[in-house]
């Protein structure tokens, strides 16, 4: 009735409606009637109640309650646990909703992450990269003096050292102790950030001594001084980095304050934080809602504020259980999960640049290597790989070509080898094996993808990438490549797991799982590890709908002559698994 109200064109409607209403009661009581209805909408309106929505409504478990209910102060911390999937986004949302009157500080760590929260949060929520508020403001004063680099090059740094000091081995070193120092929430460089070993030349891992390390610190303490001034800028190794501007806005008196523009901080992913960021953020005074610690129990939205059904859950929890013997509880949602390669043909068709299968699909990769293998293309350093390619290639056919002046100034192929092994760049190595697996068919992978790429992820027929762009965000089909870390194939080699696998690669792996909200597409190493767990991958069928002219299957175990009973009424069965 109210929408008719409201909809109605001209006075004869609200006269045939008031007619209508007053058969069954007296015209002053259906005016009266009607204009409550009016002052309840306008008061609606100016407090900017949402009338109706087209999303549903979760009710909140009751630890998720009591976040929602907790009366936050200034002074106050709040530690909230989420692991993958469990609705973190979900419940920060809401506690924002509830609370119209605060204004709210999403930090994110990855600008695709900002970006889509600022589509699910209200506006009274600003989500925003630390970078880009340490851009703001001190980096952007680099930008405009024309100083401002990428990242930490060893490359770059070798050339800046002084003479005597020079080197890839010493640049390596030097450009380790500066990422620890921009990371740390220290001063001052100081021996503590200097590695304990490296490798020297010979690729034999050498320990440093106290001297060592002091030296290392007065070449890196130069670095950083001209880093800082805006007129060095003969070498390349002297410029601003993403990271040293980050680390001067933490450092900078007076100390950055978001207090006066923001009551509460969401700071998401929180256990991804550096010293260096956490500094900034835990000094504000006001109150701040951590998100993120992944060694705690794990509790359920209802519904779909789960990312991934059960099926999906389970595989997540193995992963943990298996990989780094954490034994937690990850419970999916109500919602139907596929893992076992049910759906698996339309994502088949993926490589004919098809998209037949239903929803966002992504190909997630360990690194930018594995991507370029699984579709063809990479998304990231497209024109590095080409410039490659050319210097591979015999000289009156690259020098022009070459585009990077750092590739180019390599002069051949080995020596970018060289410099890739003994500065340890993993980035230039997984390049450098693209160029060693695709050879003369590079230049052809790069023109497919310059001429198909899509930048918008929402558009995107394929979504191809590394794990470390994906972290925060979900796709309803996720292929994982087979570059991640692996374990043995059976269960009693388990013992046989390599100690160098660090926890960074099996929590890179886990994330990538957690990204599917409805289909993963496995491969035989995660198969392998749920192998460990004790899954034999077998589901039960009616022995009826398995005879095959009426006799019984054979058993699925090599040089086993058993048959199944013709009489039994259940048959456990191997599932079919397609990768």
């Amino acid at each position: 009735m109210a929408i008719i109200l409201v909809l109605s064109e001209a006075v004869t409607d609200v006269q045939a409606l008031v007619d209508g209403l007053a058969v069954g009661m007296s015209r002053p009581a259906v005016v009266e009637y009607l204009s409550h209805i009016a002052t309840y909408l306008l008061a609606m309106v100016q407090n900017e109640v949402k009338i109706s929505s087209s999303e549903r409504r979760y009710q909140a478990t009751h630890e998720q309650q009591q976040i929602l209910s907790h009366d936050i102060q200034p002074d106050h911390m709040v530690k909230i646990v989420a692991f993958a999937g469990t609705g973190k986004t979900s419940t920060l949302v809401r506690f924002a909703e509830e609370r119209p009157h605060l204004r709210f500080l999403y930090v994110a760590f990855n600008k695709s992450v900002a970006s889509e929260a600022q589509r699910c949060f209200p506006t009274n929520v600003a989500c925003k990269t630390v970078h880009s508020m340490a851009y703001r403001d001190i980096g952007k004063s680099y930008q405009l003096h024309k100083k401002l680099g990428f990242s930490l090059k060893v490359f770059s740094i070798a050339r800046a050292l002084p003479a005597g000091r020079g080197g890839y081995v010493h640049g390596k070193v030097v450009t380790t102790t500066l990422s620890a120092f921009m990371a740390s929430a220290d001063r001052q460089i100081s021996a503590c950030h200097v590695p304990i070993s490296f490798k020297n030349h010979k690729g034999i891992t050498q320990m440093l001594d106290h001297h060592s390390k002091m030296e290392y610190v007065q070449d890196c303490e130069e670095i950083w001084r001209k880093m800082k001034d805006f007129k060095q800028k003969q070498h390349d190794g002297h410029f601003m980095t993403h990271d040293g501007y980050l680390k001067l806005w933490q450092l900078k008196e007076p100390r950055p304050c978001l207090t006066r523009q923001y009551d509460i901080i969401f700071i998401d992913e929180a256990q991804d934080c550096t010293p260096a960021i956490m500094d900034v953020l835990l000094s504000q005074r006001c109150a701040k809602v951590l998100v993120g610690d992944p060694h705690q129990q794990i509790y359920t939205f209802k519904g779909a504020s789960f990312r991934f059904g059960p099926e999906i859950a389970y595989v997540g929890a193995t992963l943990l259980q298996v990989c780094k013997k954490v034994q937690k509880i990850l419970v999916g949602g109500n919602q139907k999960g596929s893992v076992y390669g049910e759906n698996f043909d339309p994502v088949a068709q993926m490589p004919l640049a098809t998209s037949p299968a239903l929803g966002s699909i992504a190909i997630l990769s360990r690194s930018n290597f594995g991507v370029f293998n699984e579709a063809g293309v990479s998304g990231i350093g497209l024109g590095k790989i080409l410039d490659i390619w050319l210097l591979k290639q015999t000289r009156h056919r690259r020098d022009s070509a070459i585009e990077d002046a750092f590739i180019r100034s390599f002069g051949g192929y080995k020596n970018l080898q060289a410099y890739a092994l003994q500065s340890e760049d993993r980035e230039l190595e997984g390049k450098l094996a693209v160029v060693e697996m695709h050879g003369q068919h590079v230049p052809e992978l790069v023109a497919r993808l310059r001429a198909c790429h899509e930048d918008d992820l929402h558009r995107a027929d394929f979504v191809l990438g590394t794990v470390h762009k994906a972290k925060g965000l979900e796709f309803d089909t996720v292929m994982v490549c087979d570059d991640f870390a692996r374990v043995p194939v059976a269960r009693h080699h388990l013992n046989e797991m390599s100690a160098d696998t660090t926890q960074d690669e099996w929590n890179l792996l886990y994330v990538a799982v957690t990204r599917a909200k409805s289909t993963l597409i496995m491969t035989r190493n995660i198969r392998n590890i749920l192998t460990q767990a004790g899954e034999y991958f077998l589901k039960s069928e009616m022995t009826d709908s398995l005879l095959t002219e009426g006799q019984p299957p054979c058993c699925v175990v090599p040089q086993c002559l058993h048959h199944v009973s013709a009489h039994a009424a259940f048959t456990m069965c191997k599932r079919h698994m397609k990768f």
